[in-house]
């Protein structure tokens, strides 16, 4: 009972911030966040056609949402589509996110397996290639730019969070850039020296098995619990993804601010 209390006061709490035009979390990452968050961000989205009735409200949110899939569904708006043509939509673009998503996943455990086995990265290269149907970057752009990253980072000055963030947000080539220069770094200098790079290097989904490798756990056991969580995200990410779809149908079919929350609840366990 508590522990709902809690939620559903969390929930409330985050949608009474109501997002000035121009300011829709630009951050907003469908797959770390938890439901409570993408909940609440549709219910600050139904204040705010409320308050500024129009078609305009959506697509000036649609321009500063980074999320894709959230920015997909905001810039179909409040246009007179047929509710069928909205959801084989949403479907098809999630279906499209959460493979790549799955793929970018895949490169980080790649990376990650490499970082104790100290394989040639040219091998490691070869390995993140094999998931794309096309190269996202050839082989000598992708080497060269892992190296160029490193010598960017002894600047003093350098932006160590933008350097070094993993997230399956980037596009695949910077994303197998900047695992190549953890890959090759490590090969180098050894896996401890990454540990003053550990609290620059972005998504939970990259980190945390990075600190577990760090601390010594076997590497065959940190794969398999990585593989874990990151079949758990894209679950998690294709219930939010639901649970957005509802949520903005239930705006475009006017359904009061108390009758959206009950529907927020109906997808949070």
């Amino acid at each position: 009972m508590g522990e709902t209390a809690d939620r559903d006061g969390i929930i409330r709490a985050e949608a009474e911030s109501v997002p000035e035009p121009g300011n829709a979390m630009p951050d907003f990452d469908i797959l770390e966040m938890p439901g409570e968050g993408v909940a609440a961000f549709w219910l600050s989205l139904k204040k705010l056609c409320d308050m500024r009735r129009g078609k305009k409200v959506m697509a000036e949110e649609a321009e500063y949402t980074a999320e894709p899939f959230i920015r997909h569904l905001l810039e179909i708006g409040l246009e007179p589509w047929p509710e069928d043509a909205v959801r084989r939509a949403a479907e098809a673009k999630g279906r499209t996110l959460r493979e790549g998503y799955r793929r970018k996943l895949h490169l980080m455990r790649l990376a990650l397996a490499a970082l104790t086995s100290k394989e040639n990265p040219r091998m490691t290269l070869a390995r993140m290639h094999a998931l794309f149907p096309s190269l996202p970057v050839d082989e000598e752009k992708a080497l060269r730019l892992a190296q160029a990253l490193a010598r960017t980072l002894a600047d003093p000055g350098a932006d160590r969070a933008a350097l070094l963030g993993v997230t399956t947000r980037l596009p695949a080539d910077r994303l197998m850039v900047k695992l190549l220069f953890y890959v090759i770094y490590a090969r180098r200098q050894g896996i401890q020296s990454l540990r003053e790079f550990l609290p620059f290097s972005g998504s939970l989904a990259f980190r945390e098995a990075l600190m577990h490798l760090m601390d010594g756990l076997d590497p065959a056991f940190v794969q398999r619990i990585t593989t874990d969580a990151h079949r758990e995200f894209l679950a998690d990410a294709r219930r939010k993804m639901a649970m957005s779809v509802e949520m903005f149908l239930g705006i475009r079919g006017r359904l009061t601010y108390d009758q959206l929350y009950t529907l927020a609840k109906s997808h949070l366990a």
